[in-house]
C-alpha cells in the first residue's frame, strides 16, 4: 500500500519578515522588552502553557516579557510572530505545527519541544533549539535564542524543505494525477 504524508505549507507572501519595532507599534507592544511569544491556546492542557510559564520565570529578567494573546485573528498572526524575540512551543503533542513553519518563514528564532515534525523543520537552524520538557531547559534555550539577538536563516529552511504552500500544492495535485491514472482499478 501506498500512502504520502502532507503537512500544511506556509505562504511566503503573507508569512515573510517584517520589521519588529512596526509589528511592534501595530499591535501597541513594548518597543523595549524582548517578547517571548507563545500562540497556543493556554488554556488547552495539550500546549502545556505552564511549562513555558515556569521556564520563563526562571529567566528572572524584567526585561524580558511573556506573551499568550490568544486567541489571534489570523490575519495579525504574522505580527505578533515579527513583533517576538522569541517564539515559544511547549506542546505535548502535535503533527506539523503550523506556527512553527510561520515562525520559520519570519526568520524568528524558535524554542520548541520534541513533537511531531518540529526537530526536522528548525535542523540545524542557529537561532532555533529543541527543549526537553524540564523548565530549566527551555529557560535555557530561551535565554540562547534572546541572546542570539537577530533574524534566523528559517525562510531558507523552509524553501530547501519544499514546505511553501506552492510546493506543498503541487505535490497534493500530483497525488491526485497517481490516483486518477492508476490502472490496477483500486
Amino acid at each position: 500500500k501506498e500512502y504520502s504524508i502532507i503537512p500544511n505549507g506556509v505562504d511566503l507572501g503573507r508569512f515573510k519578515p517584517i520589521d519588529r519595532h512596526l509589528c511592534r507599534r501595530r499591535l501597541n507592544l513594548p518597543l523595549d522588552k524582548k517578547i517571548v511569544m507563545f500562540l497556543g491556546d493556554p488554556d488547552n492542557p495539550r500546549k502545556n502553557f505552564n511549562l513555558a510559564k515556569e521556564a520563563f520565570s526562571l529567566l528572572n529578567d524584567p526585561s524580558y516579557i511573556l506573551l499568550a494573546p490568544y486567541p489571534v485573528p489570523a490575519e495579525e498572526v504574522v505580527y505578533y510572530i515579527n513583533a517576538a524575540d522569541v517564539l515559544v512551543l511547549t506542546s505535548y503533542a502535535e503533527g506539523s505545527p503550523n506556527v512553527i513553519k510561520e515562525a520559520m518563514a519570519c526568520n524568528i528564532p524558535i524554542v520548541a519541544t520534541d513533537v511531531g515534525d518540529v526537530r526536522e523543520i528548525i535542523g540545524q537552524v542557529d537561532g532555533c533549539y529543541i527543549a526537553d520538557f524540564t523548565p530549566k531547559d527551555v529557560a535555557r534555550k530561551l535565554k540562547s535564542a534572546i541572546d542570539f539577538g537577530k533574524r534566523t536563516a528559517g525562510r531558507k529552511r523552509i524553501m530547501e524543505l519544499g514546505l511553501d504552500a506552492d510546493t506543498i500544492a503541487t505535490k497534493i495535485i500530483k497525488i491526485y494525477h497517481k490516483l486518477m491514472h492508476r490502472k490496477d482499478g483500486r
